[in-house]
């Protein structure tokens, strides 16, 4: 149950009564109170005359009625007449009169007794008029407190790093539950090559139609101006909902979301779950979240832009480094593919693997600070020309240390050409010791070099390179990546190496998740 809630108030007239009841009885003075109309608001029947034992039982039924409030002027008349008093106490305080007998002995207390009922009265209702400016305090608390607890859950949440959707999803679950809307929706556009795509998410049972969602656009054109967000439920300061509406949809509250002077998208809760009727509190939230939802949206927007643009720079420096040599084009693509797949065949997470793609397809950059003849060169290389090609895995380390988003990708580049038995280079380092990210690179490069044309070899068939993955198991490759290879068909394996350009963009969503 949301704090608001939890913010009841208790009629303040009633506390009194009930106050000054006690404190009557605890005298042993009968009375009875009623309300302006004549009607008893005596919660229960309090003792009168037969408390003394001088009141016959016909009497006490005639007492009943009174007190019920049959009659006030009768009630009067009867309780002087009928109870062991001689005099009436008779006090109007608000809206409220008290009728009370006194006898013999307790007559000369009159005064006091009058001064204790409004010295009571006057307390109870000032404390009980505090209490209630207190409960409409807390529930002002209760509801900021809601509306600062979701800002901070959407601040814990908002990653550039996911697609909109995702983040969007959540939080239309979340908002749901805090304006206790039955269904809540959130629309919104984006640009795609010149064009307007349009996404929805919602929370509820309903399946929100198209015809539903252009009616928020549409009356969400009218909502720009207004700052607080809208009310659609004919109540007071609401507008009501024309015929145009879904049978099912009782009240409506919206929030526009604009970048700029031009409307975004939309924020909308259907059907209060209790009262059906939203009020300012929730529009008040929903516009609010529509300011922050169009933030979002941009600054999502200018992240992938720029990620597009880094991506896009790297591609190009390793198609760079693909040109230099004929027989490698496409190698980096093809190695980034593999060693992914792989990386997803022995279980490791979404942004692990796109973290050995990216590896991959960066692995060899370091080539660039190597001659052509040296890359070009057929037949066997000398020892000069091999110690230039061996220095590339930390040229490209180089290369790549200085983008702190590459931290991960230059450990994996610098170790790739290290072997599991400790025979490799540039560190020589031993099973284990090589990162995984290098040891998944090294298996995926070696597979890909023996299936391709090189200057100093025809490629190989898939089963013969399996076959000589299987011999330099446990030597140049790590076991377990090894077996993970050789279990895949040779046309699973075919995939991942054929059509490179279907493949040649990777998602905004992949190099944002490994890149973080």
């Amino acid at each position: 149950m949301k704090l608001a809630e939890q913010t009841k108030q208790t009629p303040f007239r009633a506390t009194v009564l009930e106050q000054i009841q006690e404190l009557l009885n605890g005298l042993r003075i009968p009375a009875v109170f009623y309300d302006q109309n004549g009607k008893c608001l005596t919660a229960k029947t309090i003792e009168s005359c037969n408390q003394n034992g001088r009141c016959h039982r016909s009497q006490s039924s005639i007492c009943d009625k009174i007190w019920r409030g049959r009659d006030l002027a009768l009630a009067e008349q009867i309780l002087l007449q009928h109870t062991p008093c001689q005099r009436m106490i008779k006090l109007t305080q608000g809206n409220v009169l008290l009728l009370a007998s006194v006898t013999d002995d307790q007559s000369h207390s009159k005064a006091v007794i009058e001064g204790l009922i409004k010295a009571l009265w006057r307390e109870k209702t000032t404390n009980n008029t505090i209490s209630s400016d207190m409960q409409l305090m807390a529930g002002s608390l209760a509801q900021s407190y809601e509306e600062l607890n979701l800002l901070y859950k959407i601040t814990d949440h908002m990653k550039f790093t996911q697609q909109p959707g995702d983040f969007l999803s959540w939080l239309c679950a979340d908002v749901r539950d805090v304006i206790r809307a039955d269904q809540l929706l959130i629309l919104w556009r984006t640009q795609e090559d010149q064009h307007h795509q349009e996404h929805s998410v919602t929370a509820g049972p309903k399946n929100c139609d198209n015809k539903l969602k252009q009616l928020l656009w549409k009356r969400a054109e009218k909502a720009k101006q207004h700052p607080h967000g809208v009310l659609l439920d004919g109540g007071a300061g609401s507008e009501g909902l024309s015929n145009a509406w879904p049978d099912w949809v009782g009240s409506a509250v919206l929030g526009p979301i604009c970048q700029g002077s031009r409307l975004a998208g939309v924020i909308a809760g259907l059907n209060h779950k209790s009262t059906r009727k939203f009020d300012a509190f929730a529009a008040k939230m929903l516009a609010s979240l529509g300011n922050e939802i169009a933030v979002y949206l941009d600054n999502s927007r200018l992240y992938q832009d720029m990620q597009e643009l880094l991506l896009g720079s790297l591609r190009a420096l390793t198609s760079s480094i693909d040109a230099k040599d004929p027989y490698t084009c496409g190698h980096s693509e093809r190695v980034a593919r593999l060693a992914r797949f792989l990386a997803q065949q022995i279980g490791l997470s979404q942004a692990e693997q796109e973290n050995i793609y990216l590896t991959g397809l960066l692995h060899d950059v370091g080539k660039i600070g190597v001659s052509e003849q040296v890359l070009c060169k057929p037949g066997r290389l000398g020892d000069d020309e091999f110690e230039q090609i061996k220095s590339h895995p930390q040229i490209g380390a180089n290369i790549l240390g200085g983008i702190r988003q590459m931290a991960k990708v230059v450990q994996g580049v610098l170790t790739h050409h290290e072997r599991f038995d400790g025979n490799g280079y540039p560190g020589q380092l031993h099973g284990c010791e090589i990162p995984l990210s290098g040891r998944i690179v090294m298996l995926a490069d070696s597979f890909d070099a023996m299936t391709s044309d090189r200057t100093y070899q025809k490629a190989m068939s898939i089963a013969a390179a399996q076959n000589e993955i299987q011999k330099c198991s446990g030597t140049q490759f790590d076991p377990e990546l090894a077996q993970a290879l050789l279990k895949q068909s040779e046309h699973e394996l075919r995939s991942k190496l054929d059509n490179v350009a279907d493949d040649a963009r990777i998602s905004s969503h992949a190099c944002l998740t490994a890149m973080n």
